[in-house]
């Protein structure tokens, strides 16, 4: 899918191709990934822990992040394979 960066504040800005990524490369996220934000724009977000996984419930997982300068989120796993994307080139 092709995506304009968030950041990118040109008159035209550029428009990459993305990809969504997978339930085991969500499961090893550590650092930094990029995030389709609510305006459509891909933006970065730092994974705040470890990805959280349960024992009784195997499809249960959550991904902490940190965006902006004071907001936290917790991603279920349906909202993390919709909204983590990795840049293809």
């Amino acid at each position: 899918m092709k995506l304009q960066c968030g950041y990118d504040r040109r008159k035209n800005p550029s428009i990459n191709e993305y990809r969504h990524l997978t339930k085991e490369e969500i499961m090893s996220l550590s650092g930094y990934a990029l995030v389709i934000c609510n305006d459509g724009k891909v933006r970065t977000a730092k994974i705040n822990g470890a990805v959280k996984t349960w024992k009784s419930d195997a499809n249960r997982i959550e991904v902490p992040v940190k965006y902006n300068m004071y907001k936290y989120a917790r991603m279920s796993l349906p909202e993390a394979l919709a909204r983590f994307v990795v840049r293809v080139d």
